[in-house]
């Protein structure tokens, strides 16, 4: 296999310098090679990408985590995310309860908040029964003290990792962006911030 770009680049380079002779018979024109020229130009692109593919995906990814916010760059055992321009870290997190349809939100990185907080309206939207709320315990957003009420959603996923039965705090009051607090961050072996990027490994046995 490791044999394979090799050998593509040679059967291609083999057509395009038959295709090219024959036309040259026919028409003995500047634009046979002016052909050749741009084949073997996409030639060496195409066997380039594929070679190094591995540093191309990087690459992409690394492009891509700089100019959304939001994007997580994936590495074995390993997240990555770029903060935005406000400073703050941002993830897109998928939450499901069992036989309804899992609901994909923005969601903030608080390591000051203690939990993972999310709205009423957001617990509607993923099977939570809000008529069973309590809403019982006192918590601080950046609109002032609220109450909250405790539940627990099925499955949370941030990237690749993803977590079963996990508690959240839901408010009934406005909040703005989702919050993923310390009860998601103690989940993974650790985390820090590195510059403008936060990296997080995550834990062999999930």
């Amino acid at each position: 296999m490791k044999d394979l770009p090799q050998l593509i680049y040679y059967i291609l380079l083999v057509v395009l310098l038959l295709s090219a002779f024959i036309r040259y018979r026919y028409y003995r024109s500047l634009a046979v090679w002016t052909s050749i020229g741009v084949w073997s130009v996409i030639i060496l692109f195409i066997s380039g990408v594929y070679v190094y593919r591995d540093v191309a995906i990087n690459l992409k990814n690394h492009i891509l985590a700089n100019l959304v916010p939001g994007y997580i760059v994936t590495e074995p055992n390993k997240m990555t995310v770029a903060a935005a321009k406000d400073g703050h870290f941002y993830v897109y997190v998928t939450m499901g309860n069992k036989n309804v349809k899992e609901v994909t939100t923005k969601f903030m990185i608080d390591t000051g908040a203690s939990s993972v907080v999310i709205p009423l309206e957001l617990a509607k939207d993923i099977g939570i029964d809000i008529d069973a709320l309590q809403f019982v315990y006192a918590t601080s957003t950046a609109n002032g003290q609220t109450m909250a009420a405790r539940s627990m959603v099925k499955k949370i996923q941030v990237g690749e990792f993803m977590m079963r039965d996990f508690p959240v705090l839901i408010i009934h009051s406005e909040l703005q962006i989702p919050l993923l607090g310390l009860d998601f961050l103690q989940t993974l072996k650790s985390y820090k911030f590195e510059d403008d990027r936060m990296v997080m490994e995550l834990p062999t046995h999930r």
